[in-house]
Protein backbone atom coordinates (compact mmCIF):
# COMPACT_ATOMS: atom_id res chain seq x y z
CA UNK A 1 0.00 0.00 0.00
CA UNK A 2 1.25 3.79 -1.04
CA UNK A 3 1.43 6.15 1.81
CA UNK A 4 1.22 9.52 1.41
CA UNK A 5 3.19 12.62 2.60
CA UNK A 6 2.20 16.67 2.53
CA UNK A 7 5.28 18.70 1.12
CA UNK A 8 5.35 22.65 1.30
CA UNK A 9 6.28 24.70 -1.64
CA UNK A 10 6.55 28.20 -2.91
CA UNK A 11 8.89 30.78 -3.81
CA UNK A 12 11.09 33.34 -1.74
CA UNK A 13 9.58 36.59 -2.39
CA UNK A 14 12.60 38.62 -2.17
CA UNK A 15 14.70 36.37 -5.24
CA UNK A 16 12.03 34.44 -6.51
CA UNK A 17 13.85 30.96 -5.88
CA UNK A 18 11.42 28.00 -5.21
CA UNK A 19 11.56 25.89 -2.53
CA UNK A 20 10.70 22.54 -1.29
CA UNK A 21 10.29 21.11 2.16
CA UNK A 22 8.84 18.14 3.85
CA UNK A 23 5.37 18.81 5.76
CA UNK A 24 4.00 15.81 7.38
CA UNK A 25 1.72 13.06 6.90
CA UNK A 26 -0.82 14.50 7.82
CA UNK A 27 -2.50 18.03 6.26
CA UNK A 28 -3.33 19.65 9.80
CA UNK A 29 -0.02 18.65 10.53
CA UNK A 30 1.55 20.09 7.64
CA UNK A 31 -0.33 23.55 7.45
CA UNK A 32 0.78 24.11 11.00
CA UNK A 33 4.88 23.28 9.86
CA UNK A 34 4.39 25.73 7.13
CA UNK A 35 2.72 28.39 9.11
CA UNK A 36 5.76 28.43 11.84
CA UNK A 37 8.59 27.84 9.53
CA UNK A 38 7.53 30.11 7.13
CA UNK A 39 6.27 32.86 9.15
CA UNK A 40 3.81 34.78 6.47
CA UNK A 41 5.61 33.98 3.38
CA UNK A 42 2.93 32.21 0.70
CA UNK A 43 3.07 28.80 0.16
CA UNK A 44 1.17 25.66 -1.01
CA UNK A 45 0.57 22.68 0.04
CA UNK A 46 0.56 19.28 -2.21
CA UNK A 47 -0.01 15.53 -1.45
CA UNK A 48 2.22 13.27 -3.03
CA UNK A 49 3.22 9.35 -2.85
CA UNK A 50 6.33 9.96 -1.69
CA UNK A 51 8.42 11.02 1.49
CA UNK A 52 11.82 11.29 -0.76
CA UNK A 53 12.74 14.80 -0.83
CA UNK A 54 14.49 14.09 -4.70
CA UNK A 55 11.01 12.16 -6.05
CA UNK A 56 8.77 14.63 -4.44
CA UNK A 57 11.05 17.83 -6.38
CA UNK A 58 10.70 15.88 -9.69
CA UNK A 59 6.30 15.51 -9.23
CA UNK A 60 6.61 19.17 -8.58
CA UNK A 61 8.22 19.99 -11.80
CA UNK A 62 6.31 17.66 -13.86
CA UNK A 63 3.32 19.44 -12.22
CA UNK A 64 4.61 22.86 -12.92
CA UNK A 65 5.15 21.45 -16.62
CA UNK A 66 2.08 19.91 -16.42
CA UNK A 67 -0.20 23.86 -15.83
CA UNK A 68 2.13 26.31 -17.07
CA UNK A 69 3.83 24.35 -19.96
CA UNK A 70 7.29 26.39 -19.71
CA UNK A 71 9.55 23.76 -19.79
CA UNK A 72 12.61 26.77 -18.79
CA UNK A 73 10.33 27.69 -15.49
CA UNK A 74 9.42 24.50 -14.81
CA UNK A 75 13.19 23.06 -14.54
CA UNK A 76 14.31 25.78 -11.88
CA UNK A 77 15.98 23.76 -9.13
CA UNK A 78 13.85 23.69 -6.20
CA UNK A 79 15.79 25.35 -2.63
CA UNK A 80 15.46 22.37 -0.10
CA UNK A 81 16.57 22.58 3.50
CA UNK A 82 19.91 25.18 3.07
CA UNK A 83 17.60 28.07 1.08
CA UNK A 84 14.69 27.89 3.67
CA UNK A 85 17.27 28.18 6.35
CA UNK A 86 18.96 31.27 3.96
CA UNK A 87 15.29 32.85 3.84
CA UNK A 88 14.63 32.81 7.18
CA UNK A 89 18.01 34.12 7.76
CA UNK A 90 17.39 36.98 5.77
CA UNK A 91 14.34 38.30 6.83
CA UNK A 92 15.35 37.86 10.46
CA UNK A 93 17.73 40.22 9.90
CA UNK A 94 15.19 43.11 7.79
CA UNK A 95 12.49 42.66 10.55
Amino acid sequence: MRSYHWWIYGSDPATSKPFLLYGARSESECRQKALEMLSGLDFKMKRLPTRDITAASRMIRGHKLDKTHNITRSMRKLGHGKTMKRIQDKRRRIF
